[in-house]
C-alpha cells in the first residue's frame, strides 16, 4: 500500500501532479536474485520491518539489474581535468535531441549503478506512460580512493559538461532536465541550483532534495550563502524544489525535519519556491525502498510534469 503523506505549505495530488497529463500507475518492482535465508536483509524485506534495517538492495542485485539493461547504459567519465573518477553512467529508452534527464547524485558512498537502479524503471515506466524520452543520467563525483566528493564549483561543471555533451550528440536536449539528490547528494544539489544557470543557460527548474541538507549553526553549501550575504533574492527564481524527508531519520538535525526545513527557507529567501513531503513513517532510505513503492515514483511525476 501507498505510504501516508503529510504535504506541508501546499496541497499536492500526486497521481495526477495538479492535474497535468494522465494518471501513471507505479511499476512493479525489478526483479532481483534471491535474497539468502535468515540473513538481516531477507528480514528486512518483510512488510513490519523497521525502516531502519540495512540499506536493499544488495549490491549482487545492482549489479545484475544494471548490466541485463536494454538498451544498455553508457559510461561518460574523463570530463574534468585531474578528476578521473568523476563522470556518470547514462540511459534512455531512446535518446534523441529532445532526451530530458533525470540527474541524480548519489549519497555518501553511494554509486552510480545504485542510483541507475533505483530510477531507470521508473523513468522507463513515466517515459511510457507520458510518450517522452526521457532518461537516466547517474552521476559520479565522489573519489572512491579517498571518499571525498567534488565542490560545488565543478560538480556544477561535471553536471553542464554531462548535458553539453549529450546534446552535442543528439543524445539530449539542452534544457528542460529535473535533478534528485540524495542525503549529501541531497545537500549539494542546492549548490548546484544556484550555480546552474549562471552562464546564461538554465538546464533545469525542477529539484528533488531527498533526505539531505545541513544542520543548524553548520555551513551551508557556498553558492547558496554567497547569494544570501550578497542580498540578492533572485538566485532561485523560477526553482522549484520538493524537499522530502522522513521523521523517523536517524538525524533529523541534518537530514530531517530541521535540516530539511531550513533547506526550505534558505530557497524561499533566493525566490525560489518549496513543496515540503513529510514521510511519517520514513526513515533515512524510505525514499528508495524498492519494495515499498510510491514515494518516488509521487516525486518523479511532479518532476516531469
Amino acid at each position: 500500500m501507498r505510504s501516508s503523506w503529510i504535504l506541508v505549505a501546499l496541497l499536492l495530488v500526486p497521481a495526477s501532479v495538479g492535474g497535468q497529463g494522465p494518471s501513471c500507475p507505479a511499476p512493479a518492482a525489478p526483479a532481483c536474485p534471491p535474497i539468502a535465508s535468515g540473513t538481516d536483509l531477507e528480514s528486512c524485506l518483510a512488510p513490519d520491518a523497521p525502516c531502519d534495517c540495512p540499506f536493499p538492495p544488495t549490491a549482487t542485485c545492482v549489479g545484475a539489474v544494471v548490466s541485463a539493461l536494454s538498451p544498455p547504459a553508457r559510461r561518460v567519465d574523463h570530463l574534468l581535468p585531474g578528476f578521473p573518477f568523476a563522470g556518470a553512467l547514462i540511459w534512455s529508452p531512446s535518446p534523441g535531441p529532445d532526451t530530458k534527464y533525470l540527474v541524480t547524485l548519489p549519497g555518501t558512498g553511494g554509486t552510480a549503478e545504485t542510483e541507475l537502479y533505483h530510477w531507470q524503471r521508473l523513468v522507463d515506466e513515466l517515459s511510457t506512460c507520458l510518450a517522452r524520452d526521457i532518461g537516466v543520467m547517474a552521476v559520479e563525483y565522489e573519489n572512491p580512493a579517498t571518499g571525498r566528493s567534488l565542490l560545488w564549483g565543478d560538480l556544477n561543471l561535471l553536471i553542464e559538461a554531462l548535458l553539453a555533451g549529450e546534446a552535442s550528440v543528439g543524445l539530449g536536449a539542452e534544457t528542460g532536465h529535473a535533478f534528485h539528490g540524495f542525503s549529501r547528494g541531497a545537500a549539494d544539489l542546492y549548490g548546484v541550483a544556484v550555480l546552474d544557470g549562471k552562464d546564461g543557460l538554465r538546464r533545469g527548474t525542477r529539484f528533488i532534495a531527498n533526505s539531505g541538507a545541513w544542520r543548524p549553526g553548520t555551513p551551508m553549501p557556498e553558492p547558496l550563502s554567497e547569494e544570501l550575504v550578497s542580498g540578492s533574492r533572485t538566485a532561485l527564481y523560477g526553482v522549484e524544489f520538493l524537499v522530502h524527508y522522513g521523521l523517523q531519520d536517524h538525524d533529523q538535525g541534518q537530514h530531517g525535519y530541521v535540516g530539511s526545513s531550513g533547506a526550505a527557507r534558505a530557497v524561499r529567501k533566493l525566490g525560489g519556491e518549496v513543496e515540503l513531503w513529510v514521510n511519517p513513517d520514513g526513515c533515512h532510505h524510505a525514499f528508495e525502498l524498492t519494495d515499498r513503492p510510491g514515494h518516488a515514483w509521487d516525486a518523479l511525476q511532479w518532476a516531469f510534469r
